[in-house]
C-alpha cells in the first residue's frame, strides 16, 4: 500500500512494475530554525546537543540522498518518511509564527525551465492520507525527458549533492530541560529509469533512517529507558 501511495499523481507509472534492483535513500535531516513559544526570537541552526532549560519551537528540515546502484537507477523518482516518532517533544499545537503544526511542503516547489517557464519539481509533495499525522510524508516526480530533458530541470540531480534535496519540513516543541528525539523513517522509495525516463517504485530499496537527539546524551542503559536508541544511521533494505 505505501509503495501505491508513494507515486499518486505520478504520470506514466501505470504499467510500470515494481523494480527488483536497489537504489538507497537516505535521510539526512537538519535542525534549522527555533523559535520561541510565540514564534519570535528566531535562531537559526540552533544548537540542539545541550539542554538550553527553556521550552521552545524546533524546525527539522528534511532532507534526503539518492544514490542509484544499478546504470537504469537515474535519478531520484520517489520517497515516502514517517516523522511522528518522537520522544520527548511534542507537536505544534498550531501555526505560531514561522512554526508550523503539519508538515509544510518545500516552498517554492518549481524550478525554471530554459524558455523561462516553471515546472513542478515534485508533482506529489504532502502528508498523504491524514495531512495532520506526519506519516506517509511524500514526494515524487513526474516522468523525466530521455535523456534528461531541459537544462534548467533540476530533477536529475536531486539528492545527488550534499547536503542533499529538501522535500519540506516539520516542527516539535522540546522542553530544553530532558533529552528527547524523533525519528525520520523512510518507508518506501523510488528512481527514475534512465532508459525510459520513466519513476518506478523500487521494492528492494536500501533506506537508511535518521535518529535526531535534543540535549544531553544520557548512558546506554537511560537511553533504552527512553527508547532514543543508538545516535546513528540505521540502515536497512525493504522489500515487498
Amino acid at each position: 500500500m505505501k509503495l501505491a501511495k508513494l507515486f499518486v499523481g505520478a504520470v506514466g507509472l501505470l504499467g510500470v512494475g515494481a523494480s527488483v534492483e536497489a537504489s538507497t535513500i537516505t535521510m539526512v535531516p537538519v535542525v534549522t530554525r527555533s523559535t520561541d513559544l510565540s514564534g519570535a526570537n528566531v535562531v537559526v541552526n540552533p544548537d540542539i546537543t545541550t539542554n538550553p532549560g527553556v521550552a521552545r519551537l524546533y524546525e527539522i528540515s528534511l532532507l534526503y540522498t539518492f544514490q542509484g546502484n544499478t546504470a537504469n537507477e537515474a535519478s531520484f523518482g520517489g520517497l515516502t518518511l514517517n516523522a511522528n516518532t518522537a520522544v520527548g517533544l511534542t507537536r505544534v499545537p498550531a501555526n505560531i509564527g514561522q512554526a508550523r503544526a503539519n508538515f509544510a511542503a518545500l516552498n517554492p516547489n518549481s524550478y525554471t525551465d530554459s524558455f523561462g517557464d516553471p515546472h513542478p519539481i515534485y508533482s506529489t509533495l504532502g502528508d498523504l492520507g491524514t495531512s495532520t499525522d506526519l506519516v506517509n510524508i511524500t514526494a515524487s516526480v513526474d516522468p523525466v525527458g530521455t535523456p534528461f530533458g531541459d537544462s534548467g530541470d533540476v530533477r536529475p540531480q536531486l539528492g545527488k549533492t550534499a547536503p542533499g534535496s529538501k522535500i519540506g519540513a516539520v516542527w516539535y516543541q522540546w522542553n530544553g530541560t530532558a533529552p528527547a528525539s524523533v525519528l525520520i523513517d523512510a518507508t518506501s522509495a523510488g528512481f527514475v529509469n534512465g532508459t525510459t525516463g520513466q519513476p518506478q517504485s523500487d521494492a528492494a530499496a536500501v533506506l537508511v533512517d535518521k535518529l535526531i537527539t535534543f540535549g544531553t546524551v544520557p548512558e546506554p542503559t537511560s537511553m533504552a529507558v527512553l527508547g532514543l536508541g543508538a545516535i546513528v544511521f540505521a540502515g536497512r533494505r525493504r522489500k515487498a
